[in-house]
């Protein structure tokens, strides 16, 4: 009797989200391992189930990070929404160049992660925060119903933001995702934030 009480509430937290997962350490291929120090290992926690939203720890090697700060710095300018400067994006941006060899060994490793293949990955960029820039909240996945922004950019399925420094603990910088009541917290150099916007089939 009390299972088939219980059942319908069991059936609707399935479709919701644990706010605890388990850690654990993802198996790697043999090329992404061959790219990374002996002993590294890439640690995934989730944090929510529906839609998914995954924690993701030592993504990037702390050399890795350096190279990607030094060679984006000098290329940076004012962030753009849309395509144009907006007082909802205050922060500034790289776009990283493909043709770079570790650019191009992290853009392997997040099409490993994602499942997607490498093509389909857009070029990475670095995105620079100082004190009181923002990125007010938006939806990274475009309107379905935009024609012509499907077929010129496609959709963006899967995002990836990768902390590239670890930031003092008086700073309250962190990734959220409102609609969800979902806060990710300060992050650690090599952490990375996934969050699919697309329900798995």
């Amino acid at each position: 009797r009390w299972r088939k009480r219980a059942e319908p509430r069991c059936k609707a937290l399935s479709s919701t989200t644990p706010r605890a997962g388990r850690r654990r350490t993802l198996p790697l291929a043999e090329e992404v391992r061959e790219q990374l120090p002996e002993g590294h290992e890439i640690r995934l926690l989730p944090v929510l189930r529906e839609p998914k939203v995954r924690l993701v720890e030592n993504l990037i090697t702390p050399s890795e990070a350096e190279h990607v700060i030094q060679i984006g710095t000098p290329r940076m300018r004012r962030s753009l929404a849309g395509g144009r400067t907006e007082s909802v994006r205050t922060s500034s941006t790289a776009m990283l160049p493909g043709s770079d060899p570790i650019v191009r060994t992290i853009t392997q490793r997040m099409a490993y992660l994602s499942g997607y293949p490498e093509e389909n990955i857009e070029p990475l960029q670095l995105v620079k925060y100082t004190v009181g820039q923002k990125y007010e909240p938006h939806f990274d996945y475009g309107a379905a119903c935009d024609y012509e922004e499907n077929l010129r950019n496609g959709h963006r399925h899967v995002t990836m933001l990768i902390y590239l420094t670890s930031l003092p603990d008086e700073y309250d910088a962190h990734t959220q995702f409102p609609k969800l009541s979902v806060q990710v917290p300060k992050l650690q150099r090599g952490e990375a934030a996934w969050a699919a916007c697309v329900r798995e089939t």
